[in-house]
């Protein structure tokens, strides 16, 4: 069992959102809402995971704040997640990724002084290569 620190809802406060959060005179903190913080945790592991042993303090701190992440997930969360679930979450994840790259691409060419519509192609054909690639 996960210990959690309750602490008393705020009367005009609804929901806290993730973002950073402060008591009092203290200093400002980040909350991280449990749905967000659990799939952090899978985007961490999977991060550790690529990295090589070189870099085992990295890694650890990886792990461990993906842990400390996870320790959030109490009663019905999903958690562990199921394979299905962890396939969604990284498919989801890479094309993301190429998207923002493809994107990011794009823009380029464009201040480069190609036509929209010509660098819309020429990025897609660029990620494609990078895919293939590996």
């Amino acid at each position: 069992m996960t210990d959690v620190l309750h602490l008393p809802q705020p009367a005009n406060l609804e929901r806290v959102e993730t973002g950073a959060v402060q008591f009092g005179d203290d200093w400002p903190g980040v909350f991280i809402r449990g749905d967000t913080a659990l799939f952090f945790s899978i985007a961490l592991r999977q991060a550790a995971h690529r990295l090589t042993e070189k870099e085992w303090l990295i890694v650890s701190q990886l792990i461990g704040l993906a842990e400390t992440l996870q320790s959030c997930s109490v009663g019905d969360t999903g958690w562990p997640p199921s394979k299905e679930m962890a396939t969604t979450i990284t498919a989801a994840a890479t094309r993301d990724h190429w998207l923002r790259v493809f994107e990011a691409r794009k823009r380029t060419l464009i201040a480069d002084g190609m036509s929209p519509d010509d660098a819309d192609a020429k990025a897609a054909l660029d990620v494609r290569a990078q895919i293939e690639a590996g």
